[in-house]
């Protein structure tokens, strides 16, 4: 029911604002296949990390669904509204070279240095000034994109209302 629906669809949407809004910047490491959410998610990280063969991409609306994640901000703020529109419209499947080039990977490493190379990363952040690191954190975050917050807003909509339309079972089911 739509209860339920919103309150899955906030759950997904806080694990968001812990991830973006946090005081403490956070290494992603991707690894396999990022879809949906977890592709969301990986574009949330301060420094998303890809292993060589991680892939990514947004099969929500071929599903008759609606991306959430802050990614109606996030994503063209990072590629461009024209290649936004090819990556949530189309659904397309990207390897992590081509996420690199688009600026949506921060990194990409071999897949046996996925980890090695997150907790370097990780360690180099944390040996740093915390109020510094926190303040640039947050000024970047909160003006990079478009309002992120209201974009958390529209989404959850947009995302019940596909949860709740009987068409989205059917799809989901074939997906």
């Amino acid at each position: 029911d739509e209860t339920e629906a919103r309150e899955f669809v906030e759950l997904i949407q806080a694990a968001t604002r812990a991830i973006v809004f946090g005081d403490k910047p956070v290494v992603g490491a991707i690894n396999g296949w990022a879809v949906g959410g977890g592709f969301e998610w990986a574009m949330n990280c301060d420094f998303p990390i890809w292993a060589e063969s991680a892939r990514g991409f947004f099969p929500e609306v071929s599903l008759n669904l609606f991306v959430t994640g802050g990614v109606t901000s996030l994503l063209p703020a990072l590629v461009g509204l024209n290649r936004a529109r090819e990556m949530l419209f189309l659904g397309e499947r990207y390897d992590a070279e081509t996420l690199l080039e688009m600026g949506v990977a921060w990194r990409v490493v071999a897949d046996d240095q996925l980890i090695q190379n997150a907790l370097e990363v990780a360690t180099t952040l944390a040996g740093l000034p915390p109020q510094s690191v926190r303040a640039m954190k947050a000024t970047l975050n909160r003006t990079a994109a478009c309002d992120l917050g209201q974009a958390l807003q529209l989404e959850t909509e947009a995302t019940v209302a596909g949860f709740m339309d009987p068409e989205t079972t059917a799809r989901l089911k074939d997906f």
